[in-house]
């Protein structure tokens, strides 16, 4: 699994998109290993049909990948991970067409709202099933940074996922849900 995968095309992009293809991803990341179909549809509960469908896609364009398969009981299992442990969306980069240009711009605003209203909504909900003193916070600020700080800050932000996401919850942990952002305003 590589450490980034740029999307750089319309067809990467409007596969990466559909909010239950990252729901599905989010899902592959939770097993730590590749999973086959069938591993993923049982824990979303959907049919293996619907999970092969989507991971068809994703895998003719390289957001998942096949990494092994294994004979089990005289069926091939097929084994797939993400293949990147982050996506980043490259709508300027000389890949991509002009006239595809203002379509990927509008396929990665679609991805940007949906994951904040995503966040918001798993905030909210919590907030209201829970009774815990210290469930969660919001910060909302406007600070002044260099290039160099905000690369800095960036990189420390990435560094506090890497630390943390390699946790399972079978170590008595508790699961929580982080979502960040950070853009020039000038």
């Amino acid at each position: 699994m590589d450490e980034i995968k740029e999307l750089t095309t319309l067809e990467e992009v409007k596969a990466f998109s559909v909010p239950y293809r990252m729901k599905l991803l989010d899902c592959m990341y939770s097993f730590k290993s590749p999973a086959t179909v069938k591993n993923i549809a049982d824990k979303m509960g959907e049919t293996s049909a619907i999970i092969h469908y989507h991971v068809k896609i994703m895998e003719e364009v390289g957001i998942v990948q096949l990494v092994y398969t294994k004979t089990i009981n005289g069926i091939i299992a097929k084994f797939y991970e993400p293949a990147a442990k982050q996506f980043r969306i490259n709508h300027t980069s000389g890949k991509v067409e002009d006239k595809d240009k203002f379509k990927m711009l509008n396929e990665t605003q679609k991805t940007i709202a949906l994951t904040y209203e995503e966040s918001k909504n798993n905030f909210l909900e919590q907030l209201e099933k829970t009774d815990k003193k210290h469930n969660g916070f919001v910060t909302s600020d406007e600070i002044y940074l260099t290039l160099e700080e905000f690369s800095k800050i960036k990189n420390e932000i990435m560094d506090i996922y890497k630390k943390y996401s390699s946790h399972t919850n079978n170590d008595g942990k508790t699961r929580y849900k982080t979502f960040f952002s950070i853009i020039d305003l000038e």
